[in-house]
């Protein structure tokens, strides 16, 4: 939900060559070419962190751990003062159905990095919105989600997308009505067109949940590795 861009150190330029033709790879859901691209702006050190966790992904989504994890440890050697390799290596264990793993590499982000913003939110997304019962706490993600956007000055509309499916998971219905409305329009003033369109959507599909009093639930069968 939230861009990865910025998340670890740039190569020459966002928008170059391969890097961009991957990413529209990406986005057509040719994920064999993308992982392709995306190996070649790596050798080029054209946005080589970003390529790396996109790569993890493609290949965790076609069901190649070993060459997932492999990239992910590629990446914490780049930026082994970033949190991008354990938020890498527990996306990797999601899209892989490891539940336990997931949490542990989002723990020991935490752990390790306690000034990163998106570990928290990660973190919350996670235990407000997986549709495991036994995964789910509603209670902490609402304090984490609260600590994520804490450490962004509650400007970042994708943390308080988070934070209002957290007070939904926790039952707080008013607070997740108001939150979500307020994301909306944080996001209908940065961005109205394009991708943003689908994320706009999702977003008024959560905050009708929230006002029927239903919390949210991620459905990882209908996930696409499409970053919007």
């Amino acid at each position: 939900m939230i861009s990865i861009a910025g998340l670890v150190g740039a190569g020459a330029s966002a928008l170059a060559s391969p890097y961009a033709d991957a990413l529209s790879a990406l986005n057509r859901r040719q994920y064999e070419e993308a992982a392709r691209l995306f190996g070649h702006a790596i050798a080029s050190n054209l946005q080589p962190g970003e390529s790396l966790w996109y790569r993890a992904e493609i290949r965790a989504y076609q069901r190649r751990p070993a060459d997932a994890y492999a990239d992910c440890d590629r990446l914490r050697q780049l930026a082994p003062r970033s949190s991008a390799s354990l938020l890498a290596r527990a996306r990797v264990c999601e899209l892989l159905g490891d539940d336990p793993g997931a949490e542990r590499s989002l723990r020991a982000a935490i752990a390790a990095f306690p000034m990163s913003p998106r570990a928290y939110n990660s973190l919350a997304w996670r235990l407000a919105t997986n549709p495991s019962a036994g995964v789910r706490n509603g209670r902490e993600a609402v304090r984490l989600a609260q600590r994520g956007c804490d450490l962004t000055h509650f400007e970042s509309w994708g943390y308080l997308d988070t934070l209002a499916a957290a007070y939904a998971e926790a039952g707080n219905w008013t607070e997740a009505v108001r939150v979500q409305r307020d994301a909306i329009e944080r996001v209908k003033r940065k961005i109205s067109h394009g991708p943003a369109n689908e994320t706009l959507e999702e977003m008024n599909v959560r905050l009708r949940e929230f006002q029927s009093s239903k919390p949210y639930r991620r459905q990882p069968d209908r996930e696409v590795l499409v970053d919007s």
